[in-house]
């Protein structure tokens, strides 16, 4: 029998805790219910992260900006946006 992996278990525990699945995960699928864990982490392959190390020895740090779609993946994972 199939065991969904750990992030597809959360996934799947907290959209069915919450009564609402993803929107616009997949193609032709609305609130979708059971995402797979490649679908999730491929909506995030153009995410672009940066450190900057400046001379006074501080690093500061910059993510791009999330679409909607990318903040709820990371909610239903119980993962913070920043």
């Amino acid at each position: 029998m199939f065991q969904p992996i750990p992030i597809e278990r959360s996934a799947r525990k907290n959209i069915q805790a919450r009564g609402k699945g993803l929107e616009n995960c997949m193609p032709n699928r609305k609130d979708y219910q059971a995402p797979e864990a490649e679908y999730l982490l491929q909506k995030f392959e153009h995410v672009v992260s940066r450190i900057i190390r400046l001379p006074d020895e501080k690093n500061y740090g910059s993510v791009s900006e999330l679409t909607e779609l990318q903040s709820d993946i990371l909610v239903i994972l119980d993962l913070p946006e920043r």
